[in-house]
């Protein structure tokens, strides 16, 4: 008697899981989508698009046709959200959800954003030293926030950052809004912005300390923009660190100012040097027209010693010249600025008809 026939059960499994497969294939692809938005440009429709879930969600594996039919009925307040920091209160959306002959689904919005709601009160007050600092006066002159003009949040947080920023970089530590505020009444349609910065009292300059054992503090000291007791500025320890490093005795500078241990209202600094080492040789070699193959030997040597003087000497070898120079430098009273040097060269040249000697000292 034969064995029974297993064919057919196994046919039946395979289409089964032939099924499953496409089945689970298209839960992966999920549903086709497109998202047109129209009637706003540039930035504005770029903060829309960013807005819409439904466009974030567009190409997403597994999404179905309810999951579309949910983020196009959030589209319209998310557009209205969107429009806001660009002043726009009253705009219409008209959302439709379409289903395309290739069955590709077409979330359409177009967008009216109405007028911007116009700035109609702007008060912006100073409390503490800041009332008397020229530079706030600059800066509130300045500001991007003008009675009459569309409302833009940038606006007023740039508005607000500015201010403390500037109070950060001109040493009011302790300052701190006592009234920030950007309201927009609907029904008279205007937007009004309050800000009060109490800056409290500005800072100084307080002790320097150097941190390193290379070079004399008197020397290093010459290089401060600013003295102890001076009023705080940001942009002074910039030029210490700038001065520090163009001095060449220094790897590494780093100009902390304790901020968050002052003393009597002044700001300790502290300078991080890490010195770099003081001798360096250099190589070079070409070719010229004037002098065939030539080589350059160079030495420098700085610091010297704990006063920061910098010697340097170079030769320089061709088949038609040879030339050295030695060069001895001291820093002065502003050794950013002014420095003594002591050079001599030497100089031998010589061609078909011509030799010459050159000496300098």
């Amino acid at each position: 008697m034969p064995a029974p026939s297993t064919t057919t059960p196994t046919r039946i499994t395979r289409a089964f899981a032939v099924l499953a497969l496409l089945a689970a294939a298209l839960a992966r692809a999920g549903v086709s989508l497109e998202v047109s938005v129209e009637g706003v440009e540039g930035e504005v429709r770029d903060n829309v698009l960013g807005y819409l879930g439904i466009e974030q969600n567009r190409g997403r594996e597994g999404l179905s046709d309810a999951q579309v039919a949910l983020l196009h009925r959030r589209a319209p307040d998310e557009i209205r959200a969107a429009l806001e920091p660009f002043g726009f209160y009253r705009p219409t959306v008209e959302a439709t959800l379409e289903r395309q002959p290739d069955d590709t689904w077409l979330a359409h919005y177009d967008v009216d954003p109405g007028p911007a709601v116009p700035l109609g009160a702007i008060d912006i007050e100073l409390l503490g030293d800041a009332q008397h600092d020229p530079a706030f006066a600059r800066l509130l002159r300045q500001l991007p926030l003008q009675l009459g003009a569309p409302l833009r949040h940038a606006d007023y947080d740039r508005a607000r950052d500015a201010q403390r920023r500037l109070a950060t970089e001109r040493g009011y530590f302790d300052a701190r809004f006592t009234r920030r505020e950007l309201r927009v009444d609907l029904e008279r349609y205007v937007a009004e912005v309050r800000l009060t910065l109490d800056a409290g009292s500005r800072y100084r300059f307080g002790t320097v300390r150097f941190d390193q054992g290379a070079i004399d503090d008197d020397l290093l000291r010459r290089y401060l923009p600013f003295a102890e007791g001076d009023p705080y500025l940001a942009g002074r320890l910039l030029e210490l660190q700038n001065g520090l490093t163009g001095s060449n005795y220094f790897a590494a500078v780093r100009v902390v100012p304790r901020t968050e241990a002052p003393v009597d209202g002044a700001v300790p600094v502290d300078v991080q040097l890490t010195p770099r080492k003081p001798q360096r040789y250099t190589f070079s070699s070409g070719y010229g027209t004037d002098t065939g193959m030539r080589g350059r030997v160079g030495w420098e040597w700085q610091p010297v010693n704990r006063h920061g003087h910098a010697f340097a000497t170079g030769i320089e070898l061709a088949e038609q010249r040879q030339a050295g120079s030695v060069r001895y430098s001291v820093p002065m009273r502003d050794p950013r600025n002014e420095q003594l040097d002591f050079k001599g060269s030497f100089t031998e040249e010589e061609s078909d008809t011509t030799f010459s000697r050159i000496r300098q000292v």
